[in-house]
């Protein structure tokens, strides 16, 4: 072993984390029977404390570092005590306070592989993306474009760059006539525009006059001022492709197509040499366009990629500084401000969506908000959803960094009421279940606006929710972080269910959008977890019969929507595990009923994980683990209304206040026994027993291995 190379040692050793941890929960729970037998002893015999029972040998001090030689010092059964006692309660052995400092074990998911490749989610990616970090099948090629020349898909998926004229000539004979090109630009801005067109596309005389014009009247590649733009003109066809609501399958191979050629542009011109606004453009048109077709939750770093390519582009050329500061001519300054906000919204979901922290800070910026008002239905003028969707960004930041920082609960639980006071405008709140012929672009934009808030209240609250079911699933009612787990059951509710109204209403345009669905699935997750974890708990019921809505309308869904199809199964998988526990099953994890461990349940909820992907001959993936302890802070009276239906707490046990619910809050359905049900955020993290924790090299050499 000590000639093998690091990474072949690496390996081996997390090959066998599954059943070193088996060990280190078994020598647990016998040391644990062995402090309270000497406590026992102790008390018969004397008043005092035993001296290996005291404070400071049960708890590891951050300050003391483990020993060159474990054998010196750790060989006595108060030293490996204290280790072993901290992780099996579930206490970061670095952070042995339980007061509101104590952090939440949510940290995510590393996964590393045979030879080294690593990847991260953290606690707040999407299911779908842990999902896939956790099965142990493949990632499938994607299949290349049929019409392209094998040289085209691989100058395309190439991060070399250089001028190559030929390559350059055939990739410009693959457009399209114009009128086709116009009717795809008609359907890339649609009258009036989604929210999702307001987030990344041109405007209509911009696309048309300074993009489309200008490639086409070029009439060579040669001669184009800037072969930047036929990259976004790809890049506009492609998403308009995928969004073409006359294609029953919008995934065409055609749409890869014009990714494949919006791609290789960029190769044989690299905005690495010349940057432009175009190439960000182009840039920003890639990462969204994978959002939309990677329905397998299998390709979000290379949207990541590029959109992080794209912020170094964007700060390289300034686009965060107010232009007008240097007398740029007006309407270019505009498209400047609007496309630095378009970049920072689109990178702060994608990172959040990820779990990853974003990259562009508001610290240094001095871009003044996009002047694009709206008239509403009451004719007075009101903010865009861009111009929303950038402001909340910025609160969405604050939100994202309370996963890293040990923060008291009342700060979590002032931060959820920041989002749930942000103001929305009239035209963007949620109002399904209206009469027919309301237009798919406002539904589309009120759905997305509720589950942008709905997703950040759930990863909020998720850790606390987890660690309330871990403490004590008997007895949720008196737990100090029930706000949050009433909180984090109402953004279940308020997903699916929105969700279901918005399928109603307009499904073919709510099939096609893959951030309406993978909440769902987060939100099954979470109900799931609640029923397996907290039986007894007043919500058992209500959860139950969500999750068969849910399951329900994935299955109604899976037909037309990939999505849906592609999530399905984890769906039902979930019904069947929450039936399972409730009909007294105790062998509910066994593989004939789910393919899924507890363990795998609790690593899709974030906690903090290892998943280690072994070389051909082993197995085994390890995880992490710790806890946190916080006093009760003022709620938002939403929740608080909540916490009174279910009878659960009086809400001045957590709230001090006389404020009214805010009027835009939708009324949930009623709950068996309740007046009033949950309703409002959306899901991700689910409850779990401890596991390893970032020091598990430390428990490895205690333990002789």
């Amino acid at each position: 072993m000590a000639n093998s190379p690091p990474l072949m040692s690496f390996s081996m050793v997390l090959a066998n984390t599954e059943e070193l941890q088996n060990r280190i929960m078994t020598l647990c729970n016998r040391i644990r029977d062995l402090e309270h037998a000497l406590e026992t002893l102790q008390k018969s015999v004397s008043t005092q404390p035993h001296p290996l029972l005291r404070e400071d040998q049960l708890n590891i001090k951050i300050d003391l570092p483990p020993p060159a030689n474990p054998s010196a010092t750790t060989d006595s059964s108060s030293g490996r005590c204290s280790s072993l006692r901290v992780f099996h309660e579930g206490l970061d052995p670095m952070m042995s306070s339980k007061g509101d400092e104590a952090l939440v074990d949510a940290f995510g998911m590393l996964e590393i592989g045979p030879h080294g490749e690593t990847n991260y989610l953290g606690q707040t990616a999407r299911s779908e993306h842990l999902l896939r970090a956790l099965s142990k099948s493949d990632t499938l090629a994607p299949v290349p474009p049929p019409r392209l020349s094998p040289r085209i898909v691989e100058f395309s998926l190439s991060d070399l760059s250089g001028t190559n004229i030929d390559i350059g000539r055939e990739i410009y004979g693959y457009l399209p006539p114009l009128s086709e090109a116009i009717q795809l630009c008609e359907m890339y801005v649609p009258t009036p525009p989604t929210s999702f067109s307001r987030t990344i596309s041109l405007p209509r005389t911009e696309l048309i006059d300074d993009v489309l014009e200008t490639v086409y009247r070029a009439g060579a590649f040669e001669h184009l001022r800037d072969a930047h733009n036929l990259s976004l003109l790809f890049g506009v066809f492609a998403i308009a492709l995928i969004l073409d609501p006359t294609k029953k399958n919008p995934w065409s191979v055609r749409a890869r197509e014009c990714y494949h050629l919006a791609r290789a542009v960029l190769g044989i011109i690299s905005p690495l040499k010349k940057a432009s606004l175009a190439a960000i453009q182009a840039l920003l048109h890639l990462s969204s366009y994978l959002e939309l077709s990677d329905w397998e939750g299998t390709g979000p770093n290379q949207g990541w990629l590029h959109i992080g390519t794209a912020v170094r582009l964007a700060y390289g050329i300034g686009l965060h500084l107010n232009s007008k500061r240097w007398n740029v001519w007006d309407p270019e300054a505009k498209r400047r401000h609007r496309l630095f906000w378009q970049l920072f919204v689109q990178e702060t979901w994608i990172s959040f969506f990820l779990g990853r922290p974003p990259t562009m800070s508001v610290v240094l910026t001095d871009c003044p908000y996009p002047q694009d008002e709206v008239v509403g239905q009451d004719g007075q003028k009101e903010m865009s959803y861009l111009t929303w969707a950038s402001q909340y960004s910025l609160l969405l930041h604050d939100v994202m960094g309370v996963s890293l920082h040990s923060k008291p609960y009342a700060t979590i639980l002032a931060l959820d009421r920041r989002i749930r006071d942000f103001y929305v405008p009239p035209s963007l709140k949620t109002v399904f279940g209206a009469p027919a012929g309301v237009e798919s672009s406002k539904l589309m934009s009120q759905l997305l606006c509720l589950i942008v808030k709905e997703s950040s209240l759930l990863n909020l609250h998720r850790p606390y929710f987890t660690q309330a079911l871990h403490d004590q699933p008997g007895d949720l009612d008196t737990h100090q972080y029930i706000p949050s787990v009433i909180a984090t059951y109402r953004s279940a509710w308020r997903v699916i269910r929105s969700l279901a109204l918005a399928w109603r209403d307009q499904g073919p345009s709510v099939a096609r959008i893959g951030c309406a669905w993978s909440p769902a699935l987060s939100a099954a997750l979470i109900l799931c977890v609640l029923v397996i974890r907290a039986p007894s708990s007043r919500m058992t019921t209500s959860a139950l019969e969500e999750l068969e809505v849910v399951s329900q309308l994935f299955q109604d869904a899976a037909s037309s929507s990939r999505f849906a199809q592609s999530m399905s199964g984890a769906v039902m998988m979930l019904k069947r595990k929450a039936q399972t526990a409730i009909a007294g099953n105790s062998d509910m994890f066994s593989p004939e009923v789910c393919i899924v461990t507890p363990a795998d349940l609790d690593s899709l909820s974030g906690r903090t994980h290892l998943v280690a992907h072994p070389l051909p001959h082993s197995t085994g993936f390890t995880e992490l683990s710790a806890a946190t302890t916080s006093e009760s802070s003022p709620i938002h009276p939403t929740v608080a209304e909540d916490m009174r239906s279910f009878g659960v707490a009086e809400p001045s046990q957590f709230y001090v206040g006389d404020m009214d619910t805010p009027a835009d809050v939708n009324t949930p359905a009623e709950l068996p026994g309740t007046d009033y049900g949950p309703i409002s955020d959306f899901a991700d993290f689910p409850a779990t027993f401890p596991a390893l924790d970032a020091t598990w090299q430390s428990f490895v050499e205690h333990l002789g291995f």
